[in-house]
């Protein structure tokens, strides 16, 4: 698989990780993961988030909308804390913080890491697990450029 080239295509806009959902995996993910403060992570137009959020960081409190029980800071296409950089980001929302993992996938009765493709920092974590376990691609999931909510299962000799 031509990581680099599908990436730079906008192919996938996430890929399924040949890892199961556990508290190694995820320190495995974040370990691997330096970001660089691109800020491409930062442009949604909502981001979910908790009481335990808005009680870290208040200043996103007059940004947050309720849904039924459900929060949602509201971001219009650019958070409005990053600016050259989060300022917020010691106390960053946990969905933020989790960042590049997005909400597991259960395959085969397992709940599994899902990498959220929107920088070069992703795509190192994934080129490096898929590198260092020597599997095949589980699953990739095309950008909303191709099919939106298609998933295609792509097998990669390794």
């Amino acid at each position: 698989m031509d990581w680099d080239k599908a990436y730079a295509e906008g192919q996938y806009s996430s890929i399924v990780l040949p890892l199961k959902w556990n508290p190694f995996a995820v320190r495995r993910v974040q370990d691997l993961f330096h970001c660089d403060r691109c800020g491409e992570c930062c442009h949604y137009d909502r981001v979910p988030v908790t009481q335990v959020d808005v009680d870290r960081a208040p200043e996103i409190g007059p940004y947050v909308i309720r849904e039924g029980d459900r929060g949602y800071l509201i971001t219009k296409g650019g958070c409005p804390f990053y600016k050259d950089g989060c300022s917020i980001y010691a106390r960053r929302p946990d969905v933020c913080w989790l960042y590049p993992l997005q909400s597991p996938i259960v395959m085969k009765d397992q709940e599994r890491l899902v990498i959220r493709l929107k920088c070069r920092a992703a795509l190192s974590v994934v080129k490096r697990i898929y590198e260092s376990e020597k599997c095949k691609v589980v699953e990739l999931r095309p950008s909303e450029q191709s099919s939106p909510g298609a998933l295609s299962i792509v097998p990669v000799e390794g």
